[in-house]
């Protein structure tokens, strides 16, 4: 494990982002939803009997391996009951009720021929859910009756209290974090270095190779770099050293064709 040593103005420090909605969600316990663009209230009071994981989002693609007569699962769409919710890799499935009409809005739209350099390639249709307060795109209509909410586009919190989400819960700051913890538990759990990002009709605009997830960075206030105290030894050390984990990434946009893969930390 890498220790990387890493300088930083002292500012006060931001509020803790909320757990996401993978490590959030739990049987029998009580939740709302809320857009994380506006902090509206979407679902509210929402108890589900189930909380269950789904495969992998390419599991399909090996059944023909393991299934010794046709795929049974052929187009077919695993749906959650009226009091499940099901955990996808970046989403989560749960049902639609009457409540939803009034913070949720719906657009149908058109995807794939129109992008596509493929002409023969079918066009279908995308049912595009949204908040209706700020019009943040939210997730899909997958089925009827059944919401797919993008967890980098909500806030599960226990419904407790008046419900309200904090205001100051920076978009930007929220999406980095989501996105890398993410990136980390899926390389993980799946021993695997890279992932593709996509729109929601499927076409891939960035890829991702996730590397060295093992790293720590030391951040060190810059006015104690000069002091004779950040010589000496580390049982010594002010407690203002705080220590974080870092996810370093290669990525490279596949919407230029000339882009080059680049590294960030």
């Amino acid at each position: 494990m890498r220790l990387i040593p890493h300088l930083v103005n002292e500012s006060p420090q931001l509020p803790e982002d909320p757990a996401s909605v993978m490590d959030t969600l739990r049987a029998k316990e009580t939740y709302s939803f809320h857009c994380q663009g506006c902090t509206t209230r979407l679902l509210e009071d929402r108890v589900f009997k189930r909380v269950l994981p789904l495969p992998n989002g390419n599991w399909n693609a090996i059944v023909d391996d393991w299934c010794c007569h046709p795929d049974p699962f052929a187009n077919k769409k695993l749906l959650p009951r009226a009091e499940d919710c099901l955990l996808g890799d970046t989403f989560v499935l749960l049902a639609r009720d009457s409540n939803c009409n009034q913070t949720l809005t719906e657009e149908v739209s058109s995807a794939g021929a129109a992008d596509s350099q493929d002409t023969k390639k079918p066009c279908h249709r995308l049912a595009l859910i949204s908040c209706a307060s700020c019009s943040l795109v939210l997730g899909e209509a997958v089925a009827p009756g059944t919401l797919k909410l993008y967890i980098t586009q909500v806030v599960v919190r226990p419904a407790v209290g008046d419900g309200k989400l904090d205001a100051s819960l920076n978009r930007s700051a929220f999406l980095e974090r989501t996105v890398a913890a993410r990136l980390l538990d899926l390389s993980n759990s799946l021993s695997s270095f890279h992932f593709s990002v996509q729109t929601p009709d499927g076409k891939v605009f960035l890829l991702l190779w996730v590397l060295n997830g093992d790293s720590i960075i030391a951040a060190v206030p810059e006015k104690s770099v000069g002091e004779e105290s950040s010589i000496s030894p580390l049982a010594s050390l002010s407690p203002s050293l705080t220590a974080a984990r870092a996810l370093k990434l290669l990525y490279i946009s596949c919407s230029n064709a000339r882009a080059s893969i680049q590294q960030r930390e």
